[in-house]
């Protein structure tokens, strides 16, 4: 790792260096320190947008995408993507992980004799089980209520006072009450 930031800084030295004698690659670039410079090329290898950086440095947008173009380092933008793709191993990922490792010790400790040992990765066990449950779906522990509002009174209430103002019109009375026969719901007169 630290050969590649070597070679990064030699190479970002070098190319800034010709900013500064005349270049005109940008307006504002060849003013920053080594820090900020580094800070500027940690953020563009996380994948932040050249706007959000300008903001923070006080940099041109696009100085900032022109100096991601020109002097970027490919082996640092690699070794950064090397470090997320161990990052974004999940947790239920190494949650199995842990539990297989669990697993072979409660055998090992099974064909050694060892009860007490064999108890207490049991009960860690079950524990690494219980939340591998919760965290993919399977374990709900969520109160289940369910609410019958259909046959509450005062959806019959409603039933009874829409067929009551349909009265007039028979063939729409007969339509709803068949519509309302659908859904189980008591028809009152």
């Amino acid at each position: 790792m630290a050969p590649v930031k070597y070679e990064y800084r030699r190479i970002l030295t070098r190319r800034c260096a010709a900013t500064v004698s005349g270049c005109s690659r940008g307006p504002r670039m060849h003013c920053l320190r080594v820090a900020a410079r580094v800070a500027v090329d940690e953020g563009l290898v996380q994948g932040r947008s050249a706007l959000s950086l300008s903001k923070v440095y006080a940099l041109g947008e696009r100085a900032i995408g022109r100096h991601k173009q020109a002097h970027l380092s490919p082996a640092l933008t690699a070794v950064a993507a090397q470090r997320d793709e161990r990052r974004a191993r999940g947790l239920v990922e190494r949650l199995e992980d842990l539990i297989a490792k669990i697993e072979d010790l409660v055998d090992t400790s099974h064909d050694s004799g060892s009860a007490g040992q064999m108890l207490a990765a049991a009960r860690e066990l079950r524990a690494c089980w219980e939340l591998q449950a919760k965290l993919t779906g399977e374990l709900n522990e969520r109160p289940q209520v369910a609410f019958n509002l259909i046959g509450s009174p005062e959806v019959g209430q409603l039933v009874t006072v829409l067929l009551r103002a349909l009265a007039p019109f028979p063939e729409a009375r007969i339509a709803a009450a068949d519509a309302l026969d659908t859904i189980d719901v008591e028809v009152g007169a």
